[in-house]
């Protein structure tokens, strides 16, 4: 019984040794608006699925510039992750205790970094030196140049004639132009203009918000045609219990991911964006009824 207890209290020291958490900042001063680099590694035995703190547990002054993916370092079972925040008033901050959970195939722990401190401070101004006196004034040469606002302000008028000119006979012509409708079905339809979104490479070209406007007013669109609601103007939890009370899966993480681009400070990772895409194409598909019928749709 004894050799027994001295066994498992060697293993509960091994496996405690095995998984360590560390958490440290790039220097202890900084000034106000400086980047502030978050380091967060954690070990443990090959096998182990380790999940690391979110970005909200830390002090709601500082505010997130950026949260790299967890990542493996080279020779090594570990993991590293590196945040990035700015903060704009002096005093002294604190990383809290941040938790790291520890999953293996018969247990899950729960290991807690130390806490830390770190300065922001403000630039300093010599009291000590002496005021400087005024500068003298600059002369400026002056020239009547009343001419240019006169020719200008012809130019403008002859532009905005131009301009209305076209317009009402842009107009015309397009209400003499029959509306294109086209026969097809709705899944049909909906996938083709989500082909074309992500054709366009808008989230690459660093338009986030684009991005997912235009992926959920595709959805949007899709749910009021599919299933009678009026999504568009719906907020996203409204249209999500919707769906819920339907009994029909609901395309939660997209929705969730289009609020982060629009509202929060943060934005979604690359392979989120491209996820986002995934999963909506895959939602069409899943809630697409067997025997779809054609219907009249905008060209």
């Amino acid at each position: 019984m004894k050799r027994l207890l001295v066994i498992s209290l060697l293993f509960t020291a091994m496996v405690s040794f095995a998984q360590q958490v560390t958490v440290s900042t790039d220097t202890t001063t900084y000034l106000i608006g400086d980047y502030i680099r978050v380091q967060l590694q954690a070990d443990a035995p090959a096998g182990t699925t380790i999940t690391f703190p979110q970005a909200d547990l830390m002090d709601p002054e500082l505010e997130v510039i950026s949260v790299n993916p967890p990542d493996s370092i080279p020779g090594s079972t570990g993991i590293r992750q590196e945040m990035v925040f700015s903060v704009y008033d002096s005093g002294t901050y604190r990383v809290p205790q941040l938790p790291f959970v520890f999953t293996s195939k018969n247990s899950t722990d729960t290991i807690y970094s130390d806490s830390l401190l770190f300065r922001v401070n403000t630039l300093e101004v010599d009291t000590t030196a002496a005021i400087k006196p005024i500068k003298d004034n600059l002369e400026v040469s002056y020239r009547d140049l009343r001419w240019l606002y006169y020719a200008g302000g012809g130019l403008l008028l002859l532009v905005i004639a131009a301009a209305t000119i076209w317009y009402l006979r842009k107009r015309k012509q397009q209400k003499a132009a029959a509306p294109v409708i086209l026969r097809t079905k709705l899944s049909t339809y909906t996938l083709e203009q989500l082909q074309q979104l992500d054709a366009e490479q808008l989230w690459q070209q660093g338009q986030i918000k684009s991005y997912y406007s235009g992926l959920t007013d595709i959805l949007r669109r899709y749910i009021e045609q599919r299933f009678g609601f009026p999504a568009m103007e719906r907020t996203s939890d409204e249209i999500l219990e919707l769906l819920r009370g339907a009994q029909t899966a609901a395309p939660d993480e997209i929705f969730r991911l289009a609020d982060m681009a629009k509202f929060a400070k943060s934005r979604p990772l690359p392979d989120q964006n491209k996820r986002a895409m995934e999963l909506a194409v895959q939602w069409v598909t899943e809630t697409t009824p067997d025997n779809e019928p054609e219907m009249d749709l905008p060209g």
